[in-house]
């Protein structure tokens, strides 16, 4: 594998030419060198790659493959699936790992400003990197951020496109039922780099949803949304916006009203546009009473499905995502709640102590399909991490026969077909406990963001070290 360095000196033979006789040739030098070693401080470290070879998607786990330590002094946020294995988010820029290998193979980083955000696209072909940046001197608090944005090939490491963008959202929190681990796709704006298409990043600002172009920026089309709006029944209702969200072709936003002429008349609505033209897709909406005693309602997207739950009376549904369909009813059990949502169903956690304790694969039309009482496996999720994919239900927690005191934890692997014994694989480190891994599974679907499916391994993220441990499928 080939790797292009881009702060790299000047050749022997070039600097020779530099050397002059006498005083005024060595101060000349000196300052040169000083010059010289101001621009390369300045610059990036960028290290590029020739085309990388691409992964299958890793689908279970059976032995460590490899670990990876961050660099000392460096802070890990997140790890994003690319497809020769994981991009990982410093706080000065970004490290291709190969998925396989654990090699480093290209990165990009600014040892003096601050990465702001890191995203992949949906296809995960490209990642976006917004970057603070020394703001104008008239620059008042109360005026957007500006950032520079960086949109790298995957593939290589090489830049694509840089623009200057505002950074004008907030993260997702008032009246939000669910918490979430740290970068929690329910608790992202839609600003900034938050919410990607393939070639787009899309903003909600302003009362409108707007398409702008990775390459160069140009608005590309935008939807009209208004504060207030006109009901069948002439009175009006004040909107109050909430997540708004991408997966595949749709994007997905939520928001409340009530009617201004009865404020304990409540409505959660959910808006479902095309990502490509920005034309609606889908609507719907469904009465929650006062919204004073409930909290904003979360959506969960999968890949082709919307999970949502109202309030703690009701068990829910599933939508496709494609045409806004109800497709299943009551997919949260009584106790418990709903892990996954998948290609081709949904996983749910049984908390009961009955017979029906554990954890059921469901395919989207609600029929049963897989039962697993995992050994050893907290269903409480309690310092515990949990990643279900089409061939088994991947965990990590601590090890229970570790000894008091002791960081080690254990991998476990249940494949839904039960005929296959459970496979372990000891960790040297345990998820913390006073780090939030997982949402509520009462309200929301999502995965972990700290384990996770990459092409040629399963990663799992300590969120305390930043130290990464892959498995091999």
């Amino acid at each position: 594998m080939s790797t292009t360095h881009s702060t790299g000196d000047e050749s022997p033979p070039r600097r020779r030419r530099w050397l002059i006789v006498g005083t005024a040739g060595i101060a000349l030098i000196m300052i040169a060198a000083a010059g010289l070693v101001w621009w390369n401080i300045d610059r990036p470290d960028h290290v590029t790659t020739a085309p990388l070879d691409e992964h299958p998607l890793a689908r279970t786990a059976t032995e460590t493959a490899w670990e990876w330590n961050p660099p000392e002094g460096s802070e890990v946020s997140m790890a994003h699936p690319i497809p020769s294995g994981v991009a990982v988010r410093l706080d000065d820029g970004v490290i291709a790992l190969d998925g396989v290998t654990g090699e480093p193979t290209w990165h990009y980083q600014r040892e003096e400003t601050a990465l702001t955000a890191a995203y992949t696209t949906l296809d995960t072909e490209r990642i976006a990197l917004t970057f603070d940046k020394e703001q104008a001197e008239d620059h008042r608090t109360i005026d957007p951020r500006m950032e520079d944005l960086l949109v790298l090939d995957t593939a290589t490491g090489e830049i694509i496109a840089e623009q200057e963008i505002e950074e004008v959202g907030r993260r997702r929190g008032t009246n939000n039922p669910t918490r979430g681990p740290n970068g929690a796709i329910q608790d992202l704006p839609a600003s900034g780099i938050y919410q990607l298409t393939n070639d787009t990043r899309i903003e909600n600002a302003g009362g409108k949803f707007i398409a702008h172009s990775l390459t160069d920026g140009t608005a590309l089309w935008q939807n009209e949304t208004t504060s207030t709006y006109v009901r069948e029944d002439d009175s009006i209702s004040d909107v109050y916006s909430g997540q708004a969200t991408v997966s595949g072709n749709t994007i997905v936003s939520g928001r409340s009203t009530v009617n201004t002429d009865n404020r304990h008349d409540w409505t959660y609505e959910i808006v479902a546009l095309d990502a490509d033209t920005g034309e609606l897709s889908w609507e719907d909406s469904w009465p929650i009473g006062d919204g004073g005693d409930y909290p904003d309602p979360t959506f969960t997207l999968g890949p082709n499905t919307l999970a949502l739950r109202l309030y703690p009376e009701e068990q829910g549904r599933i939508l496709d995502l494609e045409s806004g369909e109800e497709i299943t009813t009551d997919p949260w059990p009584e106790e418990g709640g709903l892990l996954a949502l998948t290609d081709d169903g949904y996983v749910t956690i049984d908390q009961s102590l009955d017979d029906d304790r554990g954890v059921h694969y469901y395919d989207h039309q609600g029929e049963h399909r897989h039962h697993l009482e995992p050994d050893g496996v907290n269903l409480q999720l309690t310092q515990t991490l949990a990643l279900p994919t089409d061939e088994s239900l991947i965990t990590l927690g601590p090890d229970p026969d570790a000894p008091d005191g002791s960081d080690r934890g254990l991998l476990s692997v249940d494949h839904w077909e039960s005929s296959t014994p459970q496979t372990t694989v000891p960790v040297d480190w345990a998820p913390p406990e006073k780090t939030r891994l997982v949402t509520d599974i009462e309200w929301s679907a999502e995965t972990t963001p700290y384990l996770r499916q990459v092409p040629g391994a399963i990663v799992a993220l300590d969120p305390t070290t930043g130290r990464i441990t892959a498995f091999a499928p």
